[in-house]
């Protein structure tokens, strides 16, 4: 789960608890990610003021079958690596985020890939996408891309962190930045 409050510091993190909360204890249930989808987006309908949401993206993957559900919610779109860090599937963001819409107008269904070995699943928050330099150039999907273009799976992180950081030319990003690389064992 990578999930990504409206607005920043306390209000933003208060938005994300119901979520925490909801996602480890349905995960513990082996619940389905539709489920999880739909459970936690009306949580939020229910407790979070109007004008708050939550954008996530939620990943199941199955070690044994290599495959998995990805839902994408709010945030920038996801991508499945290959070996090289080229991205061979991505996963636009074509849902709403959660808490803005009554779960039976939300498309809960998550969507099915295949992974090979040594693929990466590479998953951020709109806050690297949006990261602008001192002439308000976003960083964006080119420059994460460009950072990780032939990094080894081991590498890409660090990549990602030196470009960006080289992007901002030492200033701060104005929105917090997550950034998840999961390894497709």
């Amino acid at each position: 789960l990578l999930a990504d409050g409206t607005g920043h510091g306390l209000p933003a993190a208060i938005s994300v608890l119901p979520v925490l909360a909801l996602f480890y204890r349905m995960t513990r249930q082996n619940r389905p990610i539709r489920e999880m989808v739909a459970e936690i987006n009306q949580q939020l309908r229910e407790s979070v003021p109007i004008g708050r949401f939550v954008a996530a993206t939620i990943v199941c993957l199955n070690e044994v079958s290599l495959d998995g559900e990805i839902w994408v919610g709010g945030t920038p779109e996801a991508y499945l690596l290959d070996r090289w860090g080229k991205p061979g599937q991505i996963f636009p963001s074509e849902n709403l985020a959660l808490g803005i819409v009554d779960s039976k107008d939300l498309d809960c269904q998550p969507k099915r890939f295949q992974w090979g070995r040594e693929n990466q699943l590479l998953i951020c928050s709109d806050g690297l996408y949006e990261a602008s330099n001192r002439q308000g150039e976003q960083f964006g999907a080119k420059g994460m891309l460009s950072a990780i273009a032939n990094a080894s799976p081991a590498e890409r992180f660090e990549c990602i962190r030196q470009a960006l950081e080289k992007h901002l030319e030492g200033e701060s990003a104005t929105d917090d930045v997550s950034l998840m690389l999961i390894d497709c064992p």
